[in-house]
């Protein structure tokens, strides 16, 4: 699979040799963005926490946590870590 980033998808079964389009249904873009996947995913994201405080809702369902960040950013500590001695490095 491959996804271009105006948010077209691609589908190559192993061995077919060729790429084929799958029909996806795009999210909206805010009026005056430019096209592409970013545009979308960041207005299809604003409307969802739009609608989050308009309800009184402190989340948005889906969404990354704080927590979250925080282990992702493990994650490329340690990569930077094994990057620079050459071996492998446990996430903390």
């Amino acid at each position: 699979m491959m996804v271009e980033e105006s948010g077209e998808l691609w589908h190559s079964p192993a061995g077919a040799g060729a790429w084929r389009p799958v029909d996806v249904d795009q999210d909206p873009i805010a009026p005056g963005m430019r096209e592409g996947s970013w545009s979308r995913g960041f207005t299809a994201f604003s409307c969802a926490i739009v609608e989050a405080l308009s309800e009184g809702r402190k989340t948005v369902e889906g969404a990354a946590t704080f927590e979250d960040g925080y282990r992702v950013q493990l994650v490329l500590d340690a990569a930077r870590a094994s990057n620079e001695s050459g071996c492998f490095v446990k996430v903390q």
